[in-house]
């Protein structure tokens, strides 16, 4: 058998297999940094019930990069959220 035959004999085990590596680390990066829960519980559905798809939704709507930024502005500035919402805001 040459190579051509083995991937086309075996190529849906070479799919659920990178969909398994892919929703795996989806899910771990979900669970480590979602704060919460139901929002975890959704997102971790949607990447294993959802094959490839459902990591591609969480990469571009799951993940919150304005607070990401906006923590990497204060850490930029020396602040951080706790002194940054200890501030009296003043509006004028």
């Amino acid at each position: 058998m040459d190579i051509l035959q083995i991937i086309s004999d075996y190529y849906w085990l070479l799919l659920v297999g990178l969909w398994f590596g892919i929703s795996f680390m989806s899910f771990t990066q979900i669970v480590s940094t979602k704060r919460d829960v139901r929002a975890a519980i959704g997102w971790s559905g949607v990447v294993w019930l959802v094959p490839f798809f459902g990591a591609l939704l969480y990469l571009l709507f799951g993940i919150n990069r304005i607070e990401r930024k906006a923590a990497r502005i204060r850490a930029g500035h020396g602040q951080s959220a706790s002194a940054e919402a200890a501030k009296p805001k003043h509006h004028f």
